[in-house]
C-alpha cells in the first residue's frame, strides 16, 4: 500500500502531463469526429427532405394533371395533401413559376430565381425560424411541367424558453 499511493500519484502526473502536451492532438481530433458526426446527421436530414421532394415529382397522379393542363385546384391540393410529407411544408409551381398550390405551413418566401433546372437545396435564415429548403424541377416527357418546394423546420431561435416550440428541427 506504501508503494501504491506514490505510484499512483506517479501515474496521475505522467497522464495530467501527457494531456497538456498532446492537447492540441487530442482537441483537433476530438473537433474532427463532431464535425463528421453533424455532417452525417445533417446529410440524413437533407436526404429525407430531398427523397420526399423526389417522391412527389414522381407522382403519377401529379404528373398526369400536370400533363393534361388541367390544374383543378382542389384535386391539386387532394393529391398534395395524399402525399407523404414526412414534416415537410410542400408547394407547387407552374412552369410560369406562379403558386399554384401548397401543404403544410407556408414558411418563408423563397425568390423565384432560385426555382432553376436542377435540383437544389439550401438552408434560410429566418429571425426566429430557418429551414431547409429543397427546390426541384417536375419535368415529363421532355416537357417543363413546374417545380416542387420543400420546406423543413432547420432551426428555432427562439429568445425565450417556450415549451410550445415544434421539437422535429434539426437542431433540437
Amino acid at each position: 500500500l506504501v508503494v501504491l499511493i506514490p505510484l499512483s500519484r506517479a501515474l496521475q502526473e505522467m497522464y495530467c502531463d501527457s494531456l497538456v502536451r498532446n492537447w492540441v492532438h487530442i482537441s483537433s481530433e476530438e473537433e474532427q469526429e463532431l464535425a463528421q458526426e453533424i455532417q452525417s446527421q445533417f446529410s440524413g436530414y437533407q436526404n429525407e427532405a430531398a427523397g420526399v421532394v423526389d417522391g412527389i415529382i414522381r407522382s403519377e397522379k401529379l404528373l398526369t394533371m400536370l400533363s393534361d393542363g388541367e390544374c383543378r385546384s382542389d384535386s391539386l391540393f387532394d393529391i398534395l395533401l395524399s402525399l407523404p410529407r414526412q414534416d415537410l411544408s410542400i408547394e407547387l409551381y407552374s412552369a410560369q413559376k406562379e403558386l399554384v398550390g401548397w401543404s403544410g405551413t407556408r414558411g418563408p418566401t423563397i425568390d423565384l430565381n432560385l426555382l432553376k433546372e436542377t435540383k437544389a437545396s439550401f438552408v434560410i435564415a429566418g429571425p426566429i425560424y430557418s429551414h431547409l429548403i429543397v427546390v426541384a424541377p417536375i419535368d415529363h416527357n421532355n416537357r417543363r411541367l413546374g417545380y416542387v418546394v420543400g420546406k423543413r423546420l432547420f432551426e428555432v431561435n427562439y429568445p425565450i424558453n417556450n415549451r410550445f416550440i415544434n421539437k422535429s428541427a434539426f437542431t433540437l
